[in-house]
């Protein structure tokens, strides 16, 4: 837009600051990142310009930073507090690539110029001096103002039961198998009394049988109706003299 009108390029700053700590630092210091890296990784010459912070600005106008003893006595030292928020946003942003930074209190222009020289020199952050205090350094109870522990830990865990012994296997019974049992001799049937007197006279009982049309049972009813004896009613049967 600033092209649109008429204003050249050189005389463009972009100051991507937003609030002292925290989200909005961190907001800050990314999009600082992403202008640099599309200023110079895809040359977008809209974003080739100076990046300008005005931490001092940003910093003590926070309601943090004013802030005593009696309103935040968990935020440490009042005079202190304000000096370190400029002093960590100051070296994030010249981290981030910032061209200039605009602070408002001497120790934290003192400070961050200590942690440039360490840092093109090198040499140890412990030798920095100390931030020197004008004012009388308030205490606070934070013993009386931290909370109760919370010493619930819950229901004891019970203890663990005893493991069951492993049941002995029983031996296995064989099975026995049973005795073969003898085998049975097939007993020779019966021999009525006609097959026997037909075995004597040599005579063919089946055929005589079937040549006469009766059966073992008729021959012995002939018999006894007749009063005739096996041997003479089959010799009459069969022929026989």
């Amino acid at each position: 837009l600033l092209g649109n009108l008429g204003v050249q390029t050189d005389k463009i700053i972009v100051d991507p600051t937003t609030g002292g700590l925290g989200y909005g630092m961190e907001y800050s210091y990314s999009v600082m990142e992403r202008i640099s890296m599309a200023a110079l990784t895809q040359e977008d010459d809209k974003l080739q310009v100076p990046m300008i912070n005005n931490i001092g600005n940003e910093v003590w106008k926070c309601k943090e930073a004013g802030q005593g003893i009696e309103e935040a006595p968990t935020l440490g030292d009042p005079e202190k507090r304000p000096i370190l928020m400029e002093a960590v946003a100051a070296v994030c942003f010249l981290m981030a690539g910032s061209d200039i930074v605009i602070l408002r209190h001497p120790e934290t222009v003192r400070m961050t110029r200590a942690f440039i020289d360490l840092m093109i020199n090198g040499g140890m952050a412990s030798d920095v001096k100390e931030i020197s205090k004008r004012l009388e350094a308030g205490e606070a109870d934070l013993v009386s103002l931290s909370p109760e522990p919370n010493l619930d830990f819950g229901e004891p865990e019970a203890a663990p039961k005893p493991e069951k012994k492993a049941a002995t296997p029983k031996p296995e019974k064989k099975e026995e198998k049973p005795a073969p049992e003898p085998e049975k001799k097939a007993q020779p049937e019966p021999v009525s009394g006609v097959e026997a007197v037909a075995k004597k006279l040599d005579i063919n009982l089946q055929e005589l049988c079937k040549k006469v049309g009766c059966d073992v049972e008729d021959i012995e009813h002939t018999a006894k109706k007749h009063g005739l004896t096996i041997e003479q009613t089959l010799k009459k049967l069969g022929g026989i003299k």
